[in-house]
């Protein structure tokens, strides 16, 4: 019996005696005990989790500057809490006084004038306040500053009495998810599934944490999927009126692929058309790749452990969190990809009616995730038809085709089926294309388009895209991968084509799993680099699920040429994993820390809570006007409720050129127009910042020929 065959039973052993029961206990009861201390350590009140705050001038400056609205958390607990902030007015030429309110839940605004000398000003919030909102009115900075200028925060505190439930709460609710991930693993482990159980709970955690604000803001590509989802679930069109779209969705003009926005549909229905609605398809479509991948190293005949380290380095990609992380179609591209190889992996093996049917359903599907993947997942499924074809082939090869067209054939209708839709927009909709006609390589000779081509490709092959430079413009500047893993690439990478080559082999049929590996390893950074620029993390996402399986390979090789039935094979693996785990964390927290920064502007972060700002404003007027120099400002109208479903699709005014993206006029009373030449003076009824303290945008008012017309605009 085999050193691993040993650790299975053993561990089903552990889960299965009583001792196990008592070890989930203790977990559980670590986990309760160290959120609790972490959650009543934490002080009252933290400047850094406040929102409507300018970034400080300098990082020694004493002060902050307010927005016009700013909220401070409170964590406080059953009694009163006595909450104390300290301002001062920031007086400059031409300023008039400035008076402050101050509210909280349940409880009066209090009004008050803000001096020019820093005061101390103490409040009586009611008990299990969790929040204080400060207003107050913002004013042009003097001199040449763009911002809008509330008063100047210097501090604030507060002192809790009475039971802290909410860090109690906290605490508990951290025990529960303790409690539900040890009985996955512990159920899982008695199947021998323990170890990629907890691989994929870690991936899907790594994906879960503060989904809902990490990235900062709500990208464009976000939101118009999140209302489109909204959209279809309330009238069962899309936000332009198409009636549930199966081929792409018109979106802003560019025709996006479909399949997210329909797994979006039942998030959006319970959490509504937000981040955490829309992002949460991405992320759980993210770790689901991790079993995936488990799965085709064990069809590969990999060692359990060697298929959970793919796992693991799929779980830690910064590669695939980055994208698995934000609600656009590039999210599916691991998953989909993935399962597009494990069925064509099991048509090989079996030849059967079943696995036809499943690779007919993988790749019918795929094909709606992402549009590089309708050149990517024909051409992987036809290497796998004909593969599992060439297996059966030996002398006479006419009844083996006879005999699989016999089996195949129920497959063959499905996926045309499937991709009828998708063939449809693309021979039917000439403007189905438009995105993609912009990116691809132009040259003025074969020779230089096929060194462009070239270069592109070969980008893939080279170190520096994985270890050192990344893709900067998609907020990845230090590699995409973690650089431990490049001697388990490499390994991986020789193990491969050795397989494939079947020198010394005899399972035939395993020699030919291995060069659709190859083949799939090939066309993944095909759609990539046939259009520019190169390297391109989103495009180039195919590629992300090959290297993770290269690095099972790899450790399956590395662990089986030092021994693993000797104590430096298992240790060596050991070390690997560890290395693995602690680079994968520090490039985590390297995420959390630098990737907002990175990717702050294009993100569009504070738009969506300026919209929401507006939109709740704008009843009390006749017109909104918003300024159309920002991306697409019209889907954020929608993703705050601003217009209903049915009433913007009979509403919307869009141009639609065909060549370019959509643009959207007027929605409702909501007007997209040059705001230019309306003075920029006008007082700040609003003035809002982003979650990094940079400029956001101003609301103010407008009166146009005796219309009351509310104004956005960003602070220039």
């Amino acid at each position: 019996m085999t050193a691993i065959s040993q650790q299975i039973i053993s561990h089903q052993r552990t889960f299965r005696s009583p001792h196990g029961g008592f070890w989930v206990s203790i977990v559980v009861l670590l986990v309760w005990v160290v959120a609790l201390i972490w959650a009543m350590g934490r002080p009252t009140v933290s400047l850094d989790e406040t929102r409507g705050l300018f970034a400080r001038d300098s990082v020694d400056a004493p002060f902050a500057w307010t927005s016009s609205e700013v909220v401070i958390p409170v964590r406080s607990g059953t009694g009163p809490t006595l909450f104390a902030i300290t301002l001062a007015a920031g007086d400059w030429p031409g300023r008039t006084p400035v008076s402050a309110a101050l509210s909280a839940a349940e409880w009066p605004s209090t009004a008050l004038v803000v001096e020019d000398q820093p005061r101390r000003l103490l409040v009586l919030l009611p008990p299990n306040a969790q929040s204080v909102m400060l207003e107050t009115r913002a004013d042009h900075g003097p001199g040449s500053d763009r911002r809008y200028l509330g008063v100047r925060l210097y501090s604030a505190s507060a002192q809790a009495t009475g039971l802290p439930l909410l860090a109690l709460g906290a605490s508990l609710i951290w025990a529960s998810l303790a409690l539900a991930a040890a009985l996955i693993l512990w159920w899982c482990g008695t199947s021998g599934w323990g170890l990629v159980a907890g691989v994929t709970l870690l991936g899907l955690g790594l994906r879960l944490f503060q989904l809902d604000t990490l990235p900062v803001g709500f990208f464009q590509d976000e939101a118009v999927s999140a209302v489109d989802a909204w959209s279809l679930l309330q009238t069962g069109r899309d936000h332009l009126g198409h009636m549930w779209p199966l081929g792409a969705f018109e979106s802003f003009g560019d025709w996006v692929s479909p399949l997210l926005i329909y797994t979006q549909l039942p998030s959006v229905a319970l959490l509504g058309p937000g981040p955490l609605g829309a992002r949460l398809p991405a992320a759980l479509a993210g770790a689901l790749a991790i079993p995936i991948l488990y799965a085709i190293g064990r069809e590969l005949a990999l060692p359990g452990w060697a298929a959970a380290l793919a796992g693991l380095a799929a779980a830690l990609s910064p590669w695939q969190i980055i994208r698995s992380r934000v609600a656009s179609p590039p999210a599916l591209v691991p998953l989909c990809w993935a399962l597009v190889l494990l069925a064509g992996l099991h048509l090989i093996r079996k030849r059967d009616r079943r696995a036809a049917l499943l690779l007919a359903l993988a790749a019918g599907l795929g094909l709606y995730s992402y549009p590089t993947m309708k050149l990517a997942v024909p051409l992987l499924a036809a290497c796998a038809v004909l593969l599992a074809v060439a297996v059966g082939i030996q002398r006479n090869w006419w009844p083996v085709i006879a005999d699989l067209l016999r089996r195949w054939w129920p497959a063959a209708l499905l996926v045309i089926a499937l991709w009828l839709p998708f063939a449809q927009v693309t021979l039917f909709n000439p403007d189905s294309d438009m995105r993609a006609s912009r990116k691809f390589l132009q040259a003025d000779t074969p020779i230089d388009w096929a060194t462009q081509w070239l270069d592109g490709y070969t980008t893939y092959l080279r170190p520096e895209f994985y270890y050192v430079t990344g893709d900067p413009a998609n907020g990845s500047d230090l590699g995409v991968q973690l650089s431990i893993e490049l001697p388990l690439v490499l390994l991986g990478a020789a193990a491969l084509i050795w397989g494939a080559l079947g020198i010394r082999a005899t399972d035939r049929t395993r020699v030919v799993q291995y060069r659709l590996v190859v083949l799939a390893l090939l066309i993944a950074p095909l759609p990539a680099s046939l259009m520019s620029p190169n390297p391109h993390l989103t495009r180039a996402l195919i590629v992300a699920p090959m290297y993770a399986l290269l690095v099972g390979i790899g450790a399956g090789v590395l662990a089986q040429g030092s021994g693993w039935k000797l104590i430096g094979g298992r240790a060596l693996v050991a070390i690997l994993a560890l290395g693995m785990l602690l680079q994968g964390g520090m490039r985590y927290d390297d995420y959390r820390e630098r990737f907002p920064v990175l990717t702050a502007k294009k993100y569009q972060d504070g738009t969506r809570e300026a919209f929401e700002r507006v939109v709740a404003l704008a009843p009390s007027y006749d017109e909104v006007w918003v300024d159309d120099q920002m991306p697409f400002p019209y889907i954020y109208i929608l993703a705050a409720g601003g217009v209903p479903a049915a009433q913007a699709q009979a509403t919307i005014i869009v141009e639609r050129p065909g060549t370019t993206f959509n643009t959207v006029r007027q929605v409702g009373k909501y007007r997209f127009t040059d705001v230019k030449p309306i003075p920029n003076d006008l007082p700040a009824l609003v003035a809002t910042v982003n979650s990094l303290g940079d400029p956001g945008f101003l609301i103010q008012e407008w009166r146009d020929q005796g219309k009351r017309v509310l104004l956005l605009r960003r602070m220039r």
